[in-house]
């Protein structure tokens, strides 16, 4: 059994796949996290920000961790774009990997565009903070999901958490800025 988080503006007793979105990193799912801070940040783009807690049966179910690799960044760009892939997940209830949030963005999608390599892009991914967020796909993932207890979120709290936000991300721009002039350094 592992203590799992679910940010939302609700408190959700009973998870379900109606709070999944298609166009998410792992795909259609219920999403949850290990980290208690990454929940609470994604809470914090809600109004009324609310922390669900469970504690998850991770050994009763089927699960696939990504690395955080070229499989990994491939399978995060199809399933935003809400596209095919050559990956079959469906005998997995679980999926688990790096988050591709708002600090990654700009990585991810220069790869996308192809203006660095994936070698370059899973560098500059190494580098800064990622948290680790489990998709559950499956009925057998959600019944073995259990409901603890429901946290709001402090205004307080919500500030903190802009200003972490904030010099997170300061943070990731300038790691991935020094990795990219590094890499256009070697290539001369």
């Amino acid at each position: 059994m592992i203590k799992v988080y679910h940010g939302s503006s609700v408190e959700v007793k009973s998870p379900s796949f109606e709070y999944g979105r298609i166009d998410a990193d792992f795909g259609f799912g219920f999403y949850v996290t290990t980290d208690y801070e990454m929940a609470e940040k994604w809470a914090c783009r809600r109004k009324n920000p609310i922390i669900s807690e469970y504690t998850l049966d991770i050994d009763s179910c089927s699960c696939y961790e990504f690395g955080l690799d070229e499989k990994w960044l491939e399978f995060i760009i199809v399933n935003r774009k809400n596209s095919e892939d050559d990956f079959d997940v469906s005998e997995y209830d679980c999926l688990i990997g790096a988050t591709a949030d708002d600090k990654l963005f700009a990585i991810v999608e220069q790869y996308e565009n192809g203006f660095i390599s994936d070698e370059v892009a899973i560098k500059v991914l190494n580098c800064i903070k990622i948290g680790k967020q489990i998709c559950i796909k499956t009925n057998n993932g959600l019944d073995n999901l259990h409901y603890e207890r429901s946290i709001e979120i402090s205004k307080e709290r919500i500030s903190e958490l802009n200003k972490i936000n904030y010099e997170e991300r300061k943070f990731a721009a300038q790691k991935i800025k020094e990795m990219l002039q590094r890499e256009n350094y070697n290539k001369r």
